[in-house]
């Protein structure tokens, strides 16, 4: 199928949502992707209790919009 990049910040919790989603993913076919560049499918898990972590968050998804203009059929979630 393709590959996916999952983006993870936050606490523990987060981790463990990361785990269950890229099994998830992959059981849909998708293999991890070296590098975000070289993703078909893009996922960004976050948690935005703290201000910091939505900033970096915001901060991720403006890059990604920039990186989306190069292969347009990149999905991101």
């Amino acid at each position: 199928m393709g590959h996916y990049y999952l983006w993870t910040i936050g606490c523990q919790m987060n981790q463990a949502d990361s785990q269950r989603l890229a099994a998830y993913v992959e059981s849909l076919g998708y293999e991890p992707a070296t590098s975000i560049e070289s993703a078909d499918l893009v996922l960004v898990n976050s948690c935005v209790v703290r201000q910091s972590a939505e900033d970096r968050v915001t901060y991720q998804l403006d890059s990604l919009q920039a990186l989306k203009q190069a292969p347009p059929d990149m999905s991101i979630g």
